[in-house]
């Protein structure tokens, strides 16, 4: 659950940030590189990418950047939380120590939904930015971030909310491979060992909360939809 809080608001500020500036430089530069590279980056799998990331930025032959395993070291349990100075010495302290060994995990998490999402979001914003209301806005004064900002990238966020119902449970099928890779105890390599071990209580109750999950993205994405959207309503 932490890698997934941890990647789920940069997989969608990525998202954003990325599908917005390609499609107001259609054509341009940014857009084709960002084209590029979203849809390279999609096309690689998870467990290329970790074994990778593991090989080059957490290989003593190579970089050593960062750790290969675990989501904590054993000497950050003795550590305070925040990071401080020790007469001379720089203690980082149990927060930058997770957040070090966290950081190849959500890569491995967050570029392949980043990279779908940016398509989508260049797509929406796109057809809106050639939409009627937006002519009609910029007829009426409006300067193009207010045209933007205010009308056209609401409108463009449906889509992005339809997706986002499914993104919490994939994500938890993702992290399977990345626990794996990564040797992080948690649910993704539980439901590995209790299928192994033929544990079927175990199976069905990692396959009730993955229902469940979709269940509450279901309910997350229909409130999103009024906040977006002020013709939905529930009345």
């Amino acid at each position: 659950m932490l890698l997934n809080l941890v990647s789920l608001p940069l997989i969608y500020v990525t998202a954003i940030m990325v599908g917005v500036k390609a499609a107001t430089d259609r054509g341009g530069r940014f857009d084709v590189f960002s084209n590029v590279s979203m849809l390279a980056l999609w096309s690689i799998p998870t467990m290329l990418a970790g074994v990778l990331l593991i090989g080059f930025l957490a290989n003593v032959q190579y970089l050593e950047w960062f750790p290969t395993a675990g989501i904590s070291s054993r000497e950050a349990q003795d550590m305070p939380f925040l990071p401080h100075m020790l007469g001379d010495r720089f203690v980082p302290g149990y927060l930058l120590d997770r957040l070090w060994h966290l950081v190849l995990p959500v890569i491995c998490l967050t570029y392949g939904g980043s990279a779908m999402l940016a398509k989508l979001t260049r797509s929406s914003v796109l057809e809106n930015l050639h939409a009627d209301y937006a002519r009609t806005a910029r007829a009426k004064g409006l300067e193009e971030k207010e045209v933007l900002w205010r009308h056209v990238f609401r409108n463009g966020l449906l889509p992005l909310i339809t997706s986002s119902a499914g993104l919490l449970p994939s994500l938890l099928a993702g992290s399977v491979i990345v626990e794996s890779i990564f040797s992080i105890n948690g649910m993704g390599q539980l439901a590995v060992e209790a299928v192994k071990g033929r544990d079927r209580e175990l199976v069905l109750s990692i396959t009730w909360i993955s229902g469940f999950l979709t269940l509450i993205g279901y309910l997350i994405a229909d409130f999103c939809y009024t906040l977006a959207d002020p013709r939905v309503t529930y009345d």
